[in-house]
């Protein structure tokens, strides 16, 4: 019986040591503004999240400065949102809170669902949840956006481990929030000996790029992100006008012109010579 409980004790140290450490759960906690302007006085609100892990929102009402009250009812929706609750935010309840753990990744919907001023601007928040970020030793990620001649947009991307120590051969990736809402992956660069990554960004028009460049982690190494806004005047585009748009037609072309019209009254005249004959005849 000892030797049965001695090679159990044994196994059970065996498999404790052996077993991959379970994550950690961590609250992830916001605090979100709700006014007429949307939420964080953005249209387009995105707030990314870890699946697994809770989640606690707390609405804070943002139209103080209006004469009347302005309430807003928030309703996360979603699968897995069924059994949440709505929440209001006025000028008499002017926090609350929904706490809840998403299941699995994916996007929900952060919206106001009651008429109220503004109410075009709370119907675009998500809530971007991810699969849980790696934890491990500290990276630090930062991200440099810098306007080019050509009009396109160069990013540079630094990863750097606790102490400043340059991270090479990781990959980093690199995403562009769409004017619909969603990121579009840009590219997958893989870090120098430096620790630097960098990546041309072609620009469509004027107005304001946000980007934003992650590290996943792993082995051993913790998630990294950073973000970064910038405005692009947009390419000017230079038109050189062609022959047919000068004030006066080319030479060539006045007489290719000339030549085709006296082709065309010609031909007119002769049968209408013809026709004259045939009646007389």
């Amino acid at each position: 019986m000892l030797r049965r409980m001695t090679l159990a004790l044994i196994a059970a140290m065996l498999a404790a040591a052996f077993r991959p450490p379970a994550a950690h759960a961590h609250a992830q906690m916001f605090s979100v503004a709700v006014g007429r302007h949307g939420f964080e006085n953005v249209p387009d609100y995105t707030l990314f999240v870890e699946a697994g892990h809770e989640v606690t929102l707390t609405f804070t009402y943002a139209d103080m400065d209006l004469d009347d009250d302005n309430p807003h009812d928030i309703r996360i929706k979603g699968p897995g949102t069924e059994d949440l609750p709505t929440v209001r935010v006025s000028r008499d309840q002017p926090t609350a809170t929904i706490t809840f753990v998403p299941k699995k990744t994916g996007t929900l919907r952060l919206l106001c669902i009651i008429p109220c001023l503004g109410m075009e601007n709370l119907v675009g928040g998500m809530l971007k949840v991810q699969r849980p970020r790696a934890t491990g030793a500290p990276t630090v990620l930062s991200l440099d956006l810098t306007p080019r001649d050509d009009g396109s947009v160069l990013a540079r991307i630094a990863l750097q481990a606790e102490g400043e120590e340059p991270l090479a051969d990781m990959p980093v990736t690199v995403l562009l929030r769409t004017s619909l809402g969603g990121d579009l992956v840009l590219a997958n660069p893989t870090t120098m000996e430096d620790g630097s990554a960098a990546v041309k960004i072609p620009t469509s028009g004027a107005g304001t790029m946000r980007i934003t460049a992650y590290f996943e982690g792993g082995n051993g190494l913790a998630y990294a992100e950073a973000r970064g806004e910038i405005s692009v005047p947009g390419a000017a585009v230079v038109h050189q006008p062609g022959a047919l748009a000068s004030p006066s037609a080319p030479p060539a072309l006045a007489l290719a012109l000339l030549v085709v019209l006296g082709g065309v009254w010609a031909t007119y005249a002769y049968v209408a010579y013809q026709l004259a004959r045939i009646r007389r005849g």
